[in-house]
């Protein structure tokens, strides 16, 4: 069994590569993840660096800007102690994303309100959970693998945004699983030629249309304020001529001027390319090898065992992309120190094509 963690630390070590300087979307970097591990504190506190949330009579409520955590696992999800007590959730306006595995195994959970600020829902996030129905807002542009797998009471999901991506294959929107595979008897809703009807195709399940045209959003980026200033000057002239005769004129001048001035602001919004401000990465044992059981001396036999490898992509605009490698069965994976090399072949050799 030593020998059998030893390959399972192995694969994590070798899964990336280490390296300096700014990250692209093209760069692996180090395995990190983001959470707060102090939030766990009653029923309330906080779930984000600007988000709280609140259980009260079942209800959980969450309030704030900005994004939820991204938490190591759904252990570390605040409000894991209270999950059989949750049967709804509603999130307000100015939370931007789902954590992963939020709302995992919350199996009394049977309303869900979305706001429309809401970008990016997490894998796992309503995983075996009690929800019927969801609707994924228009500003939703990416849910995450398993996001509604394994819910037996989900009859209608539905995408407002038509470009969303739905990442995974069959288990990801799923009433039940069977040897690896998912299946969903509800109904998955969208626009024509949308994702969400690619999708529907895939997984085999009845798609209804969405009437209409997708929602769209206008952003204004230019202000314009504008100052007036009056000024009036008066000017009074007196002259006084004495003779034998008295005479007395006076002559009164008035001056008005009229100065206006107009002050322009303009707002430019620049927008740059996302990078990679984190990456998380999961290595887990899909199918346990056949033999578990070993003698001293006895050499290791890896057959049957199956390593499921992925890792998720934390951009920097909020929005995060996963990405599922290639199992690997055990029995042709050699290891060696913290490499990870594909078959046995390859085992002494230091190639750098050959490391994972």
């Amino acid at each position: 069994m030593r020998k059998l963690i030893a390959v399972m630390m192995a694969a994590i070590l070798g899964l990336f590569s280490v390296s300096a300087g700014p990250r692209l979307l093209s760069e692996a970097a180090v395995p990190q993840y983001i959470g707060n591990e102090d939030a766990k504190t009653g029923e309330s506190g906080s779930c984000g660096a600007n988000v709280s949330w609140n259980l009260s009579g079942g209800r959980l409520t969450i309030t704030g800007t900005g994004k939820m955590e991204v938490w190591k696992t759904s252990s570390y999800v605040p409000w894991d102690a209270y999950r059989s007590q949750i049967n709804s959730v509603e999130i307000a306006e100015g939370v931007t994303s789902i954590g992963p595995s939020a709302f995992l195994r919350c199996s009394n959970l049977s309303y869900i309100k979305l706001p429309n600020s809401i970008a990016s829902v997490g894998s796992s996030a309503f995983m075996r959970s009690g929800i019927s129905s969801i609707e994924f807002p228009a500003n939703v542009t990416i849910v995450g693998r398993d996001v509604l797998r394994e819910c037996p009471s989900l009859r209608s999901v539905t995408f407002y945004n038509p470009k969303c991506e739905i990442v995974g294959g069959n288990l990801t929107v799923s009433n039940s699983e069977s040897a690896g595979k998912g299946s969903y008897g509800g109904v998955v809703r969208g626009y024509s030629g949308s994702t969400a009807e690619t999708y529907a195709k895939s997984i085999n399940c009845r798609f209804e249309k969405l009437s209409g045209q997708p929602p769209t959003t206008t952003t204004t980026t230019k202000t314009t304020t504008t100052t007036t200033t009056t000024t009036t000057t008066t000017t009074t002239t007196t002259t006084s001529t004495t003779t034998t005769t008295t005479t007395s004129t006076t002559t009164t001048t008035t001056t008005t001027t009229s100065t206006t001035t107009t002050t322009t602001t303009t707002t430019t919004t620049t927008t740059t390319a996302a990078f990679i401000s984190s990456i998380s990465a999961k290595v887990r044992i899909d199918q346990i090898p056949y033999k578990t059981t070993y003698t001293v001396g006895e050499d290791l036999d890896l057959r049957g065992g199956v390593i499921q490898r992925s890792y998720i992509e934390y951009l920097s605009n909020g929005a995060f992309i996963e990405h599922d490698l290639d199992p690997l069965n055990m029995a042709d994976v050699s290891y060696w120190r913290d490499s990870v090399y594909v078959n046995t072949d390859n085992f002494n050799k230091a190639s750098p094509a050959s490391i994972l």
